[in-house]
């Protein structure tokens, strides 16, 4: 009964020592034609960032009626929003889950459509892509939209962080 509870203690150590293994970071960099950025994602842990290279153009009008308030209101914003899921490495690269989207506005002028309220006018688009796969340490991988542009995404070696 002993032996069977210090083998028990020994797992349970053994499991908190398991816990606290330093975490990857692995570091991407996802490029366009015109513009990179890179950041450094925990493994296993979904990351989103986005609107790199872009600008952000929002609009909003509150019209108020005798029955209820009503806010409206319209995103304009381009960029490339990126949302990466590294699960898996090893000496080779890191198998990761991506999701890519692409927005483009293009705003001809605003109109005004009631006292202080003004719109925009113009046209917008946007494309998205998803990829599951392997990124080989340092290498650029493709990924292609719809549109026939190309996103290119390198995973470069993780960087070990130590806990406390």
């Amino acid at each position: 009964m002993k032996a069977l509870i210090l083998v028990s203690a020994l797992v349970l150590f053994g499991s908190g020592l398991a816990a606290a293994v330093d975490r990857k970071l692995v570091e991407f960099t996802v490029e366009d034609e015109s513009q990179n950025t890179t950041v450094l994602i925990p493994e296993g842990r979904p990351t989103p960032f986005g609107n790199f290279g872009g600008n952000m153009r929002s609009f909003g009008c509150a019209f108020e009626s005798s029955t209820a308030d009503t806010q409206f209101s319209v995103d304009l914003s381009s960029g490339i929003y990126t949302i990466i899921l590294p699960f898996e490495s090893d000496e080779r690269g890191v198998t990761a889950y991506v999701s890519i989207t692409k927005r483009s506005a293009i705003i001809e002028k605003t109109a005004d459509v009631s006292g202080s309220c003004k719109l925009p006018i113009g046209v917008n688009t946007s494309t998205g892509a998803t990829y599951l796969g392997q990124f080989p340490w340092n290498t650029a991988v493709p990924v292609k939209f719809a549109d026939g542009s190309v996103v290119n995404l390198t995973a470069n070696q993780p960087v070990e962080i130590k806990k406390k």
